[in-house]
Order: structure tokens, then C-alpha cells, then sequence
């Protein structure tokens, strides 16, 4: 049964390109003869809807092999017969061979046609005769006749379709309301998924929180509070790296059959799993920040605390867009892994935390560009520090910042800078994204090819 199912599964999906040929090499191999009929009962179903169905089979039972319109049966290389099906018993009976009665006709072909061990010689001389028969005969004449009228006729009409027609069967809109609504259902169905990832947030986010617990605005603080902002930049794109990296290996060779027979094109398959992913990548930073953001004591005001929280959601879809790069780069789910960790090492340790932006190397300056914790920390700090007028200071402390401004001035940090660190944030999601997707559409062309 449950072969059966897998082979009815596996022609349905075909049909939702609705097909006009189909070929099907033995679909009811393994089945008994039940399944069989079951199996070729759908196919014939196909068939009177207007399909061409070509299909081999082995030794089928003689209620199945009646469901056949036309055969063509093949021995040593040669056409024995090839025509209407209730027309075969009549042929082997002018060639001198007769089906008994009540006999399986394909069981009788086969028994004909085949060579028996010890008979060679006689055998191949009696498939020889039958052949040449067939060739002579007029269902040959006739099939011959056939094809010489559809190609003449038809082959001009296939390429014509061929040229101007479009190789998907439904529109742009259609295969994305379809697409998206497989995307959306089948994150819906993993629900385990979404609340392991929700409760590793709340964890993390009480966890941050607790450490740096309502800390005071004073030269300690300062760094504490540094530490937090660049925290809650790296905590929210680890897991959206990690979320998707695995994505396009494990549907690669799906993803390959399908568009190759025509379902759907590249654009409208990246653009659902995108937008089906969104929706995380912004609840997730939501909930995070905002657990830790007042937790810590950050800067009070309404207007810092949404700043903050889409800076985080910002980050982590940079984040997401960047492991959309690595997923579509290998077929191979342990290499996706492991490259997913390679580059983020020195793009968080040029982020501006660990080391002051006038520091870096010269021949470094380039991964600086490119590292989005960098301008995420820029913007995060800004945000926070820009508004403080009064930093506690001991005489113990030695040379203080008293302000936020003198904060951000020992960082060389601007909030000059802060539009254009939202813009390069954006680019770099964007322009990930846009690299991914051409990364995806060279492996949809190699599949083809």
C-alpha cells in the first residue's frame, strides 16, 4: 500500500504542471495486481482527459493490459508490433502464431518474442521472421503514414510553442500566493522550531539582562553599558544566521526537480522563502530587546526604545540575508554550517566594539565596510549616549566622560553617521539578498543544463 501512495504522490505532483505528455517508466513495479490496476486506472483517467501517456510495464495482468490503447513491443533491437492493442492478437495470428484462448495476451508476446536459453538460434530466427512481417504489414504501412503526416504538421506547432511560450504553466502571481502559502504552512507545522528559537531569545535576553541589571550611569557603567549594545547587535544575528543557513541544502534537490519541470521560476521561489522567514526575524529581535533594553536601564524614553528595537530587527535580517548567501553557495548542509561561522569572526571584531574604528589597519578597512555590527553598534550607541547630560564621576576615576557625547567622541562615533549606517545596513541586506538570489539562479541553471 504504502508503495502504492509514494508512486500516486509522485505522478500527482507532476500533474501540477498539467503536462501534455508523460512518461512513465514502469510505475507499477513492486505492486501486486490490485495496486496495478489502481495505478494504471489513474493513468487511463489521464488519458481520456486529453494527455498523451507513454508507459512501460512488466508482465501486466490481461484486465490491465486491455486498459492499453495502442503498445509497441520491442525485441532485439526491433519493432515487432506497434499499433491499437485488440489489433496485436491478429497480427501474431497472420505471422502463424496463435494466442490460445483464455490466455494472458502480454504473457503470450512475451513468450514469443523471447529468447530461450538453450534455443537461441531458433528464437532470434523466429523474432527475425515476426519483425520482418511487422514491417511489411500494413499496420506498419499505416503507422508509418502516421508519422509522416504529424511531423510535418505537428512539428512546426511544438516549436512555435516552444519559441514564444512561457516554460511555467501558471503566472508570476499565481506561483507566488502558491509558493507562499506552501512557505507559510509549512513553517506553521513546525511549531517545536519557532518556540525553541522563542524560548532561547527569552533565556538569552533574561540571562543579558540580569548581568547587566539597571546599570548605573557612571564610569563603570559606561563600558557595561557598551558591552550590552554590542551584545544585543551580535545576539540577534547569530540565530538568524543559523535559522536559514540550513535552508536551500535541504531543499536544493526539491527545489531543482521542481523548477526544472516547469512549477515555478527561481525570483518567485527566493522571494517567498524571504518573506516567510520575515516575520521571525522581526517578533524575535522585538522580544529580545525589548526584555533587556529595560532591564538594563537603558535610555529611558519611548523614542530611544524604538530606535533600538529596529536597529535589532535591522541587524538581524542583514543577519538573515547573510545566511541566504551561504545556504545558496553549497549543496552540502555541513559545509553551510560550518562556512556560516568562518566570516563572522573578524566582521564582529571590526564592529567597533573591540576595537576603536581609527585602529584598524589599513588593509583591514575593507572588512570594516562591510561588517553591519559596525554600523548597528555606531547607530546603538548614538542612540543611547547622545541624550545623557550627566555620567556620576569619583576622583578615584581619574579622567571621566561626563556626558554621552564624550562617550561617543572616545569611540569616534557621530550621529552624523547615523542615516548613513541605517542606508549601508539596508544596502548590505539587500545587496546579500541580491547575491544569494544569483547564487540560487546559476545552481536553477546547472540543473537544467
Amino acid at each position: 500500500m504504502i508503495n502504492e501512495w509514494c508512486i500516486m504522490v509522485y505522478y500527482t505532483l507532476q500533474l501540477l504542471t498539467n503536462p501534455s505528455l508523460m512518461f512513465c517508466d514502469e510505475p507499477t513495479s513492486g505492486l501486486d495486481s490490485s495496486m496495478t490496476h489502481n495505478v494504471v486506472a489513474s493513468l487511463k483517467q489521464l488519458a481520456a482527459k486529453g494527455r498523451t501517456v507513454v508507459c512501460t510495464i512488466h508482465q501486466p495482468p490481461s484486465e490491465v493490459f486491455a486498459m492499453f490503447d495502442q503498445i509497441l513491443l520491442l525485441a532485439e533491437g526491433r519493432v515487432a508490433y506497434m499499433g491499437p492493442s485488440q489489433n496485436a492478437v491478429a497480427f501474431f495470428h497472420s505471422a502463424g502464431y496463435d494466442c490460445p484462448k483464455n490466455f494472458n495476451p502480454a504473457d503470450f508476446y512475451i513468450y514469443t518474442l523471447a529468447i530461450q536459453p538453450g534455443y537461441e538460434e531458433e528464437c532470434k530466427a523466429k523474432v527475425k521472421d515476426i519483425c520482418d512481417r511487422y514491417q511489411q504489414s500494413d499496420h506498419c504501412t499505416a503507422i508509418n503514414n502516421q508519422l509522416h503526416h504529424a511531423d510535418g504538421h505537428m512539428g512546426l506547432g511544438l516549436l512555435e510553442n516552444r519559441s514564444g511560450g512561457s516554460p511555467y504553466k501558471a503566472s508570476w502571481w499565481q506561483q507566488f500566493v502558491a509558493l507562499m502559502w506552501r512557505c507559510s504552512v509549512n513553517a506553521i507545522r513546525q511549531p517545536k522550531i519557532f518556540t525553541a528559537r522563542l524560548v532561547q531569545a527569552l533565556v538569552i535576553s533574561l540571562l543579558v539582562g540580569l548581568v547587566y541589571l539597571q546599570t548605573a550611569y557612571d564610569q563603570k557603567g559606561i563600558q557595561d553599558f557598551n558591552g550590552v549594545l554590542f551584545v544585543m547587535i551580535i545576539q540577534n544575528a547569530m540565530p538568524a544566521i543559523n535559522a536559514v543557513v540550513q535552508t536551500f541544502p535541504l531543499e536544493l534537490d526539491i527545489f531543482k526537480r521542481e523548477h526544472r519541470n516547469g512549477m515555478y521560476r527561481t525570483d518567485v521561489y527566493f522571494i517567498c522563502k524571504v518573506l516567510a522567514e520575515m516575520p521571525i526575524s522581526i517578533i524575535l529581535p522585538l522580544i529580545y530587546t525589548s526584555v533587556v533594553y529595560w532591564m538594563v536601564g537603558l535610555y529611558p524614553g519611548w523614542k530611544q526604545y524604538l530606535i533600538a528595537v529596529g536597529v535589532t530587527v535591522l541587524a538581524a535580517n542583514v543577519s538573515t540575508a547573510f545566511g541566504y548567501v551561504i545556504s545558496a553557495s553549497t549543496s552540502s548542509l555541513q559545509t553551510a554550517v560550518t562556512l556560516a561561522n568562518l566570516p563572522l569572526v573578524p566582521l564582529i571584531l571590526f564592529g567597533g566594539f573591540f576595537i576603536n574604528t581609527k585602529s584598524v589597519p589599513v588593509y583591514f578597512i575593507w572588512l570594516e565596510y562591510i561588517s553591519w555590527f559596525k554600523y548597528g553598534n555606531e547607530v546603538m550607541a548614538v542612540n543611547q549616549w547622545r541624550d545623557v547630560t550627566n555620567i556620576t564621576c569619583s576622583p578615584s576615576d581619574g579622567a571621566c566622560a561626563g556626558t554621552g557625547m564624550d562617550v561617543l567622541r572616545s569611540l569616534n562615533y557621530s550621529e552624523d553617521n547615523v542615516i548613513f549606517d541605517i542606508g549601508a545596513m539596508l544596502g548590505l541586506m539587500m545587496g546579500f539578498l541580491l547575491l544569494a538570489f544569483v547564487l540560487l539562479l546559476i545552481r536553477s541553471y546547472k540543473s537544467k543544463s
